[in-house]
């Protein structure tokens, strides 16, 4: 009798030992936001739709600097190859 309760006294000892550790939560990251906002997904040109749009509104902006810079009596086919020089 005196080997079995020294067996459960180990047994009990082992248990109260192993108690799991409380897990370390995990790392936050604090910067997380930046990425994960509708601002940061158009900077981003995540999407077709916004980078053809961003790219149709560099060509206006650009394509106004050139008209304006240009010639009046300059030929059209001047003014779109000096706008597409200009955008590229």
């Amino acid at each position: 009798r005196h080997c079995s309760d020294s067996t459960l006294l180990v047994y009990l000892i082992s248990i109260t030992m192993a108690k799991k550790q409380p897990e370390a939560a995990a790392a936050v990251d604090p910067t997380g936001w930046m990425v994960d906002n509708d601002v940061a997904n158009f900077l981003l040109l995540h999407q077709k739709e916004v980078l053809y749009m961003c790219m149709l509104g560099y060509t206006f902006l650009h394509g106004s600097k050139v008209f304006k810079a240009v010639p009046k009596t300059a030929s059209v086919s001047y003014k779109l190859i000096s706008m597409i020089l200009a955008c590229t």
